[in-house]
């Protein structure tokens, strides 16, 4: 953390802040606020969206670039410590404005995220766990088309967690990964229809797709809906998006399988 650029925060947008939370209280009684943080930030400021019981609101509030830069900062990047000095800013702004309005939650969320922080304690919660959640109805799928069940066993040959020394063992494969952004690396081998993250040479996302043709957590690459839900159940989650549904899965950690807009697996993730 940058104590110089926490104290220029609360000096610069700590009042705009403010007003900005009390603006929707008085306006909304809510009795949640969600605060949507666009991350990485645009070269020219932070931005922020926020909804009010679940419904997008006007929000006069971002952080331009000027404001919380501080010096020593790096050029090409943005520091590292810069999303945990905005999320004590809030956290802090928060914390004075939830006196008078004890019964509203606030929650602050990097954006495509599903957990968010609570503003009061400063703790992730998942949107599943949160007071406010309501299960939505699951869409529809069809069960035609013939089957394209895989015989082949499960390829996972590692996990999330694991070094990369493993994942070049396994793979059999020397070079080392490109880099993706600042304290993260890849592999992406369309080839073989794999892409692997690592943070602090360590995997922190795998991405399965064609032509991979193994096994993942019992879900594979082309199979239908109904094939995925007869193995595994109902997802835990579902989300739609304009490419087709997402399901999440708890299958030995998490499973993520996507499927196209004719619902057959397109990708698989950990």
């Amino acid at each position: 953390m940058s104590d110089e650029r926490r104290t220029q925060l609360q000096r610069r947008c700590g009042s705009r802040l403010r007003k900005a939370f009390r603006g929707l209280l008085k306006t909304h009684e809510p009795g949640t606020i969600d605060v949507v943080m666009f991350w990485p930030p645009d070269h020219d400021a932070i931005h922020f969206l926020a909804s009010v019981d679940r419904k997008e609101t006007s929000w006069d509030f971002d952080i331009p670039t000027k404001q919380w830069t501080v010096a020593g900062d790096p050029d090409d990047r943005w520091p590292s410590d810069l999303l945990m000095d905005v999320r004590h800013l809030f956290r802090s702004v928060w914390k004075d404005v939830a006196a008078s309005s004890n019964d509203t939650r606030a929650y602050l969320r990097l954006h495509e995220d599903d957990t968010g922080i609570d503003l009061k304690n400063g703790r992730q919660v998942a949107d599943r766990d949160r007071p406010d959640h309501i299960e939505p109805d699951r869409i529809p799928f069809t069960r035609t088309g013939e089957s394209t069940r895989n015989r082949s066993r499960d390829g996972e040959k590692f996990r999330l967690g694991d070094t990369l020394a493993q994942v070049q063992r396994a793979c059999g494969v020397d070079a080392p990964p490109d880099e993706k952004r600042r304290g993260v690396t890849q592999y992406y081998w369309p080839d073989r229809g794999m892409r692997i993250e690592f943070e602090k040479d360590r995997v922190a996302l795998v991405v399965y797709f064609a032509p991979f043709a193994q096994k993942i957590g019992g879900a594979w690459i082309g199979a239908h809906a109904w094939e995925i839900h007869d193995r595994l159940g109902p997802a835990n989650r579902e989300f739609m998006t304009s490419r087709g549904r997402i399901w999440h899965y708890d299958v030995d950690g998490t499973l993520v399988v996507s499927f196209d807009r004719k619902d057959r697996v397109s990708s698989i993730g950990r």
